[in-house]
Parts: C-alpha cells; sequence; structure tokens
C-alpha cells in the first residue's frame, strides 16, 4: 500500500482537525450556547441526507479501480453509469430534505429558543442544497482515488478546508448567524466540485463524465455492493451523528456543545486512523484478484498493529491531558462534564477504531460486506436505545457509555469474522497485535502522569510541552521497541537506513 498515499489523507486530517480546533470555541462564542447547540442540531439531522448515497463512494472506488487498468471504453462505461445514479440520488435529496424538515421542525420547535426561529429554514435549506450538490462532487473525486491519486483529490479538499475557515472568521464576525455557516458550506461545496472537475480533465482527459453511457449491469453490481455500505453507513451515522439528537430530545439543547466538544476527539481520531481505508479497499480488491492472500493476511496484521499504536497514542494523551484540553479550549467550565464524556469514549477507541480502521475495508474489498454492514446497524440501533436509556439516569455520561459499550461488543464481533475470513489466527493476530504495543505505551503513559502531578498543567504552552515530552518517549519505544525487528513493519531498520543515507558522502564527479 502507497505511505505516500496515507500520508497525504493524513495531512489532510490534519488540517481539517486544526481548522475544527479553531473554529469550534470561535463559533461557540460567537453564536451562543443556544444558536450553535441549534446549528448542530441541524448539521446533526442533514447529516442524514449521506445515507441517499447509498455507499456509492467505496463501491465506485472499488468499481473503477479494477478499470483503471483496461481499455478506456470499460472505464467510461463504467463511468457513465455512476453520472446518471449519482444525478438521481442528487435530485431526490431536496424533495426528502424537505420532509427531514418537517421532522425536524416537529421534535425540535419547543427546545429552539424563540429568537433563533426564523434564521432555522433558511440555514436548514441551504445546509441541505449544499448536501445535494456535493453529491455530484464525489464522483470526480472517486475516480482520483480509483487511479490512486490521493495528493490530487487531497489538495483540492485542503483548498476548501481553508476556505471554510477563513470564511467563518470572516462572516461571523460580522453576521454572526446559523445561515451564515451554512453560506460557507455552500460556498465551499461549490469551490470543490469546480476545482476537482478540472483537476480531474486536466489529469485524465480520457475519463467523460458523460450521463448518456448507462450499462444495467454495470449499475445492478454497484447498487448491490453498496446497498450493504449503505445499510454500514446508517449504523455509523447512528452511532456518531445520533447523540446531539438525543441530547436535545432527553437533555437539553444547550448540553449539545458539551458533548459535541468531547466526541468531536473521537471523529476527527477516527479520521487519523481510517486514512488506509481508501487504500485499503482498492489493493485488497486487486490482491484478491492475484490470489495473494498471504500477503492480505501480512497487510492485515501489519495495518492492525499500525492503528492499534496510532490510536494508544492520541488515546492516551487524551484521557490524561484532555480535561485539562477541553477547559483551555472551551471554556473551564467545560473541564469536567465534556471531560467525563471523552474519557469514556477514548477508553472504548482503544478496541473500535483498529478494528474499524482495518477489518471493514478489508471485507468490504474482498467483496464480503453483508455481515460488518448488519453488524453496524444493530450496532448503532443498540446505541441509539442505550443512549436514552441510559441519558435520562446519567446525563451525558450515560449517553457516553451507550455509545462506548455497543462500539466494543461489535469490534470484537468483527475482529473473529475478519480472521476467518482471511483464515488467520486469532491466537497469531493477538500475539502480533497486541503485547508490543501496550507494553510500548506505559513509558509514555508514565511521564505524562508524572508531568501532571508535578505541572499545574492548564495553559496551552504547557499543555503541548506535555504533549511533545510523551510524543518523544512514544516515539523512541515505537522505533526501538514496538516496531523493531518487525518482519513486516521494521521501523529501527528504516531509520538506519535514513541515517545512513544522510550521512553519505555524494559520489565524486570525475573530470573529463
Amino acid at each position: 500500500m502507497s505511505l505516500r498515499s496515507i500520508g497525504s489523507n493524513w495531512l489532510l486530517t490534519a488540517i481539517a482537525v486544526i481548522v475544527a480546533y479553531v473554529l469550534m470555541p470561535y463559533t461557540l462564542q460567537a453564536l451562543g450556547e443556544a444558536q450553535y447547540g441549534t446549528w448542530l442540531l441541524i448539521t446533526s439531522v442533514t447529516s442524514h441526507l449521506g445515507l441517499l448515497i447509498l455507499g456509492l463512494p467505496m463501491a465506485t472506488i472499488r468499481f473503477l479501480a479494477e478499470r483503471t487498468v483496461g481499455d478506456h471504453e470499460d472505464l467510461n462505461d463504467a463511468v457513465g453509469s455512476c453520472v446518471w445514479i449519482y444525478v438521481i440520488l442528487s435530485a431526490l435529496a431536496l424533495p426528502i430534505g424537505l420532509a427531514l424538515f418537517l421532522v425536524f421542525r416537529t421534535l425540535y420547535n419547543e427546545p429552539i429558543p424563540a429568537a433563533i426561529g426564523p434564521q432555522v429554514p433558511i440555514a436548514f435549506a441551504l445546509v441541505v442544497v449544499q448536501t445535494a450538490v456535493g453529491f455530484l462532487g464525489l464522483l470526480p473525486f472517486g475516480i482520483m482515488a480509483a487511479h490512486d491519486d490521493f495528493g490530487t483529490r487531497n489538495r483540492v479538499l485542503i483548498l476548501s478546508t481553508l476556505l471554510r475557515f477563513g470564511l467563518t472568521l470572516a462572516l461571523l464576525r460580522s453576521f454572526p448567524s446559523i445561515v451564515a455557516l451554512a453560506g460557507v458550506l455552500v460556498a465551499c461545496m461549490a469551490t470543490e466540485i469546480i476545482l476537482g472537475l478540472a483537476m480531474l480533465r486536466r489529469r485524465y482527459p480520457h475519463v467523460r463524465l458523460k450521463p448518456g453511457r448507462f450499462g444495467w449491469g454495470t449499475t445492478r453490481r454497484l447498487l448491490t455492493f453498496s446497498a450493504y455500505v449503505l445499510i454500514a453507513t446508517v449504523g455509523s451515522q447512528l452511532i456518531f451523528q445520533t447523540d446531539a439528537l438525543v441530547i436535545g430530545k432527553v437533555l437539553d439543547v444547550r448540553l449539545v456543545p458539551y458533548f459535541a466538544s468531547a466526541s468531536s476527539f473521537s471523529i476527527y481520531l477516527m479520521g487519523f486512523v481510517i486514512a488506509a481505508e481508501t487504500v485499503i479497499v482498492p489493493v485488497t480488491s486487486r490482491l484478491v484478484a492475484q490470489g495473494k492472500f498471504g500477503e492480505l493476511r501480512d497487510q492485515f496484521l501489519m495495518w492492525s498493529k499500525l492503528s492499534v499504536s496510532l490510536t494508544l497514542l492520541v488515546v492516551i494523551y487524551l484521557v490524561v491531558s484532555g480535561p485539562r484540553f477541553l477547559g483551555w479550549w472551551m471554556a473551564d467550565h467545560f473541564e469536567g462534564p465534556s471531560g467525563d464524556v471523552l474519557r469514556i469514549l477514548m477508553l472504548s477507541n482503544v478496541i473500535f477504531l483498529p478494528v474499524r480502521a482495518v477489518s471493514l475495508p478489508i471485507l468490504m474489498g474482498l467483496g464480503k460486506p453483508r455481515v460488518p454492514a448488519f453488524g453496524f446497524l444493530i450496532t448503532g440501533v443498540v446505541n441509539v436505545a442505550l443512549s436514552v436509556l441510559l441519558g435520562k439516569s446519567f446525563g451525558l455520561k450515560g449517553i457516553a457509555i451507550g455509545t462506548a459499550l455497543p462500539n466494543v461488543a461489535f469490534a470484537i464481533f468483527l475482529l473473529v469474522f475478519t480472521c476467518r475470513e482471511l483464515d488467520a489466527s486469532l491466537k497469531t493476530f493477538v500475539r502480533y497485535v497486541v503485547p508490543r504495543p501496550f507494553l510500548g505505551a506505559i513509558p509514555a503513559l508514565a511521564v505524562l502522569v508524572w508531568f501532571h502531578s508535578v505541572v499545574d498543567v492548564r495553559s496551552f504552552p504547557l499543555l503541548f510541552l506535555a504533549g511533545v515530552l510523551m510524543l518523544a518517549i512514544y516515539a523512541a519505544t515505537s522505533i526501538l521497541y514496538v516496531f523493531a525487528s518487525d518482519s513486516r513493519l521494521d521501523l529501527l531498520a528504516f531509520v538506519r537506513h535514513k541515517v545512513r543515507s544522510f550521512r553519505a558522502p555524494a559520489p565524486e564527479v570525475s573530470g573529463q
């Protein structure tokens, strides 16, 4: 798999995280808790429009990746079918968005303050239009991903993220409203579509985005695969996008920012850990087509161990320093309630995220999405039920527990199923993936806890220093112990090679 492609995905996620963590407290301060909570409710409800896309982005990548090597006519036949599907779904999004608005008005008319009420229909409509038009913008990026051209795709998305950052800062300073935030999303989506089409035409002139080419066989294969991705997406939406709705209904809309600020760490951490997903799916399909199942099992083990290591790095810092960071980042009174939510979610992510990051895309690449799809759906339903039940009794912590427990149970099930499908020993997996990352993390955890015991870590410089100290220890143990002499990913040998290359003298040029 291309580390460069995954690194490009990491860069995009890192920039998105930085932008989000600058904008969230700024937006909260500009709008106030009630108006910002209303905005989070709107985006949470409208995010369910994404279910219309039927999992087509992943299906498109997998399907087109098989045709990037063949003749252009075969590829364009497949692209033409995709165009038809994306256009139809984009048109369907508008009336369904209207239906969602009526549901939103019925459920949340009373919790929303009267002063904000007139803005809600306009903001909601703009977000629906942005989502519907955004469906059309997904196809160019899917074609780039099928060609392993993640660098071009991510440059466009990074530019859009930076544009959103600048426009949000400028507009909220003069027009602090949820309508302004919705307008920013529309402007950024238009930018993505224009640049995506321009880059696609420049780099792949042989690809024709014409809806005239339509094949029922291609469409049937795409929809069959994407239907299972849809089911998984529904489950994912229930897991990650309904907590705000539950809080707004069961507790108070003003508490939504407290949960959202903590859960955002989980969402962006997932973005880092699953950065390899769009690369794993097409690579898995190619390895299966070539009959290289031994190499696929090695990839599964290597990426699982790397995902566990990356997850532990972030989880340790957020469990120890996260509540203090929330207090500095948002406001002092966020440290207690948001910090409790953060710790619960992070501890569950130690198990959930590495399995979600590697097992799910491998199963999709194998063409076996049914079991994980329905597993995701069941997990999402249990998540909502537990969150409602525990939220009434234990508040925000109950909703966090209702999210964490089903995720852990699903991860264990998915891991066992993936090992069976790959004919890989679960015992071998545990022996290779678990001990060294966890043992190697102990020194970094000890240093971080010690630093907090001797210093009152509340300011950003001290929070940053704590992170740097921990990262230095973690990097050292990862190179010298966790991945040292690893037959699949030997970081110690890699570092030694780079050092030797750096020290090697430049070759002399003989004179004429």
